[in-house]
């Protein structure tokens, strides 16, 4: 063990010891981790607009959330101008939501500056090594009763499962966990909220063949239905897009997956977990889809009559929020060639907005959606995938919703506005994206017909039918 982990350890098990009984209000605690709601510069109006009105014929579905890693719960109120806080079950309920995901990040590393060794200018990346700042989260979250959540990211994944099994047991809820296919069309049928567990990172898996795929075995019985292989950094199965190794040395030739990662991703693909690819490195992203890709062609439907899932639940893509976080274009490609969705997310690092406000946000989603169907229509892309005998790709059946809500992000937004931005959507024409990038209002009104305003299908598709689709493919039946 590191020095830094020793001292680590150490200090955590003294906080234990000290802090017994001792927690801090999750209010304070997300502040702290600036998880923060701010008023909106001018009141968001839904009432009495077309999508807003009839937003309960859409099947709404957001594919990345965070909630469950603070201390408050989901039946709490969560006022106006509160502070903090951007999911609670009053809020889900009033924008509709007919699927959230419910993701358990399980390590926060602290993040180090570094230079771009290409153009020498300074940026921040994540280190595999670095202090866990999950641990403090813990300690004065109520590590009395979870002591093992302090240190331990797999017991942190397994009390978010917990949690999130409370809550659907809490009177009046209206929530369904979805762990299969029957689930998801259960949850609509009953008009009910499902509610999918997912993991932001495995970063405690490794091991041997045997114990890799017997802890994935583990994962799918307690309900795991989305996993992504590592978060922000480099762990054993696979590099993350931020990771500092990566950034300061972009030629290094071990930038993808283990064979811890190929296991673990074998795995998942047999057992229904869909893979998401949020937060990989380019050559993750690669590696990842064509693993995918060739499941799919060798298996047909899959076993069990399923399609091998995929999916990028939350980010934005580089060509409109230029950051190493975001997807570029060959990974937009890589993840439509293996029948996946790209999920936009709404926080400013995500779309490079400036004031947040649901209009910035409405206008730089909308950049990032034709900037998604650019990749798509690229012709050496195009020419590929004729070459190979494969199909015509519809990019808007590939882009869903991915807010990260309560992901220690500033938003003038929560999830009581989705119906709101998907209205903002629908109005939107592509003249009004010259604000952005006037390359991509080019784009868009040269679409067939254009990109925007959206037509009803199209917003139906980017709701929730689209991360619906990849669901049903996927999951177990």
């Amino acid at each position: 063990m590191k020095a830094r982990f020793k001292r680590a350890a150490a200090a955590a098990a003294l906080g234990t010891s000290v802090l017994a009984g001792c927690s801090l209000p999750s209010s304070v605690l997300e502040r702290v981790a600036d998880n923060r709601y701010e008023p909106p510069s001018a009141p968001i109006h839904c009432e009495g607009r077309k999508v807003c009105d009839e937003a309960d014929a859409l099947y709404i579905a957001d594919l990345h959330a965070d909630t469950l890693l603070w201390t408050r719960e989901l039946s709490d109120l969560l006022p106006e101008h509160r502070g903090h806080g951007h999911v609670s079950l009053e809020l889900l309920r009033e924008g509709r939501t007919d699927l959230q995901v419910f993701a358990a990040p399980t390590i926060t590393p602290l993040h180090e500056g570094y230079t771009d060794p290409v153009t020498g200018e300074p940026g921040v990346c994540i280190p595999s090594d670095g202090l866990d700042l999950q641990v403090p989260l813990r300690l004065f979250g109520g590590a009395a009763r979870y002591p093992a959540t302090v240190l331990s990211p797999r017991a942190r994944a397994l009390r978010q499962a917990a949690r999130l099994e409370e809550w659907i047991a809490e009177p009046g809820s209206r929530l369904r966990r979805v762990r299969t296919v029957p689930d998801l069309d259960a949850a609509e049928a009953q008009g009910e909220i499902g509610a999918l567990f997912a993991l932001e990172g495995m970063h405690w898996v490794g091991g041997d063949e045997t114990a890799v795929r017997a802890e994935l075995a583990e994962l799918a019985r307690i309900g795991v239905r989305m996993a992504s292989l590592t978060h922000r950094f480099a762990n054993g199965l696979a590099v993350g897009s931020e990771d500092c190794g990566l950034l300061r040395d972009p030629s290094r030739q071990d930038a993808g997956l283990s064979a811890a990662g190929r296991w673990a991703l074998d795995e998942m693909m047999a057992r229904g977990i869909i893979v998401d690819v949020a937060h990989a490195s380019p050559a993750s992203i690669a590696q990842i889809t064509e693993l995918v890709r060739a499941r799919r062609a060798a298996a047909g439907t899959g076993a069990a009559g399923r399609i091998p899932g995929l999916l990028h639940s939350h980010g934005g893509v580089q060509a409109v929020c230029p950051l190493p976080r975001n997807l570029d274009r060959a990974s937009i490609q890589a993840i439509l060639d293996a029948g996946g969705v790209v999920g936009i997310g709404y926080w400013p690092e995500a779309l490079c907005s400036r004031t947040g406000d649901l209009p910035e946000v409405a206008l730089r989603f909308a950049a990032s959606l034709v900037a998604v169907i650019e990749a798509a229509r690229d012709p050496a892309f195009l020419g590929r995938r004729a070459q190979a005998g494969a199909a015509p790709i519809d990019p808007f059946a590939h882009i869903a919703l991915g807010s990260d809500f309560d992901g220690a992000v500033r938003l003038k937004m929560d999830a009581g506005d989705q119906p709101a931005l998907l209205q903002a959507l629908a109005e939107m024409d592509c003249a009004t994206l010259k604000a952005v990038d006037p390359r991509l209002a080019d784009v868009c009104a040269a679409t067939s017909p254009p990109a925007l305003p959206l037509t009803p299908e199209r917003l139906k598709a980017l709701a929730g039918a689209n991360a619906r689709r990849v669901l049903a493919a996927a999951l177990p039946r």
